[in-house]
C-alpha cells in the first residue's frame, strides 16, 4: 500500500455504493447481513468478505484498505490502481487521452487546452441534451452550465496524458412500489446518467459523420444533428485535436448503474480535423444569428385564451429580402405589438435569428422599439414612440 491508501481522508472517498457496485462487478454476491450496517458476499472461488453499507462505522477507513488488498490480489492489479477504480465507481467517467505523451506529460500549452477542450466539448453536448441546434449560445444556457459546474476533474494517469472528468454520482436504480409499477409509465433514468449516455452517442455520432464525409458523404453530418451534434461540439473537437497525431476520447459507465458494455471509445487523428471544421462552418453558416434587430410591421397576432405569451408574425428584411419572421413575445411586449399593429407603426425586436425549415424565428425576442410613420414614402417624418 502506498501512503496515499494509508490516510483515512483518501480511504473515506470510497463510497459505500462504489463498494457495493464494485465487488458486484467482480463477481461476488450478496449473501446475508452483517449486523446492521454492512453485508457478507461471497462468491465461487472468491474469499468471503464483508463490505459495509454506511460510512457510520468507526473503523470504515480501515475496512475500506483491507478490502482494497483483497481486491487487488483478486484481480492480480496494483492496490493504487483499485483504489482508483474505486473512488470513481459510483461516476460515469470521460476520458480525453493523448496515448503517446512522452513521459506522461505535456507542454503546458498543450496541457492547458486539452482541459479547456475537454470542459468545450461536455458543455456542447450537456447544451444539446433537451434541444437539438447546429449552434448554441452556449453561455446562455443556463441547465447546460449548471451541470457543469457538478462535474469536477479527476487524477491524471500513468502510461499516458489523459483529462479526467467526473460528472456527478450516479445513484443506484430504485424500483417503483409496485401499485406504480405497471402504470403504463416508463422509469426515466436519471439526469447524470442521461447526459453521460447522450455525451457517448453524440461522440460517436461524429466520429461515424467524420468516416462517411471522408468516404464521400454529403449528409452524414446533418444526420449527426439528431444525436445532438452540433457545431459547438466540432469546435471543441478540433481544438483537442490539435497538435496530437491521435486522441482518444471514451466513457467509463458507473458501477452502481451497470450497463452491458461498461466502456466505450472513440479515436480521432489529424485527418479528421479538416472535416469537423468544415461541418462546423457549414453549420454556423445556417445557424442563428444572435443579437439582431429587426424593424418591421405586425402582420399577424394568435395568443390563446389564459396564456400570457402571443406569437406574432412581422415582414422585415432580412438579408437584404423582405421576409415573415416570427417570434413569441411575453405578456408585456405581446400587448405592445398589439398597440403597434392598430397603429400601423413599425416595431422593433431584438433577438437571435434562426431558420428552421422555410421559415425564420426570433428566439429569445425582446421589443426594442415603435417607430410611427406618416404616409410619405420616404418615412422622413418617422417618430420614435418607446
Amino acid at each position: 500500500m502506498t501512503t496515499l491508501l494509508l490516510q483515512e481522508t483518501s480511504f473515506r472517498a470510497v463510497s459505500p455504493a462504489a463498494l457495493g457496485g464494485f465487488v458486484r462487478s467482480l463477481n461476488w454476491v450478496k449473501n446475508r447481513p452483517y449486523r446492521d450496517v454492512s453485508d457478507v458476499y461471497v462468491g465461487e472461488g472468491l474469499p468471503e468478505i464483508i463490505v459495509p453499507r454506511t460510512q457510520r462505522i468507526d473503523d470504515y477507513a480501515f475496512i475500506v484498505g483491507r478490502l482494497i488488498d483483497a481486491f487487488s490480489k483478486v484481480a492480480d492489479t496494483d492496490p493504487v490502481i483499485i483504489y482508483h477504480e474505486l473512488v470513481n465507481a459510483d461516476r460515469d467517467v470521460i476520458r480525453v487521452r493523448v496515448p503517446e505523451a512522452d513521459e506522461d506529460s505535456l507542454p503546458i500549452e498543450q496541457g492547458v487546452g486539452l482541459v479547456s477542450g475537454a470542459r468545450d466539448l461536455l458543455l456542447a453536448a450537456a447544451c444539446s441534451l433537451e434541444d437539438r441546434r447546429p449552434v448554441y449560445r452556449v453561455g446562455s444556457n443556463q441547465a447546460a452550465m449548471d451541470y457543469l459546474r457538478r462535474v469536477r476533474l479527476g487524477h491524471t494517469e500513468q502510461g499516458s496524458f489523459a483529462v479526467t472528468l467526473l460528472p456527478p454520482v450516479v445513484p443506484p436504480e430504485v424500483e417503483p412500489p409496485g401499485e406504480y409499477e405497471h402504470d403504463g409509465r416508463v422509469q426515466e433514468d436519471p439526469l447524470e446518467r442521461r447526459m453521460t449516455g447522450h455525451f457517448a452517442n453524440t461522440l460517436s455520432a461524429t466520429k461515424s459523420a467524420a468516416e462517411e464525409t471522408a468516404s464521400g458523404s454529403s449528409q452524414a453530418f446533418i444526420a449527426a444533428l439528431a444525436s445532438g451534434a452540433s457545431a459547438n461540439f466540432y469546435d471543441a473537437m478540433v481544438s483537442l485535436i490539435g497538435p496530437f497525431p491521435e486522441l482518444e476520447v471514451s466513457v467509463s459507465w458507473a458501477l452502481t448503474r451497470p450497463v452491458a458494455i461498461r466502456k466505450s471509445a472513440s479515436t480521432f487523428f489529424q485527418d479528421d480535423s479538416p472535416i469537423l471544421r468544415a461541418a462546423s462552418d457549414s453549420f454556423r453558416a445556417r445557424g442563428p444569428k444572435h443579437d439582431v434587430r429587426l424593424f418591421g410591421k405586425v402582420g399577424r397576432l394568435v395568443r390563446d385564451d389564459g396564456d400570457e405569451d402571443g406569437r406574432i408574425t412581422v415582414r422585415a428584411s432580412v438579408d437584404g429580402r423582405v421576409q415573415s419572421v416570427s417570434a413569441v413575445l411575453s405578456w408585456e411586449d405581446y400587448e405592445t405589438a398589439i398597440i403597434t399593429h392598430h397603429g400601423g407603426a413599425v416595431l422593433g425586436l431584438e433577438g437571435d435569428l434562426e431558420r428552421v425549415g422555410q421559415r425564420w424565428h426570433l428566439r429569445n425576442p425582446r421589443v426594442v422599439d415603435i417607430i410611427s410613420l406618416d404616409d410619405s414614402d420616404d418615412g422622413s417624418d418617422a417618430k420614435t414612440l418607446h
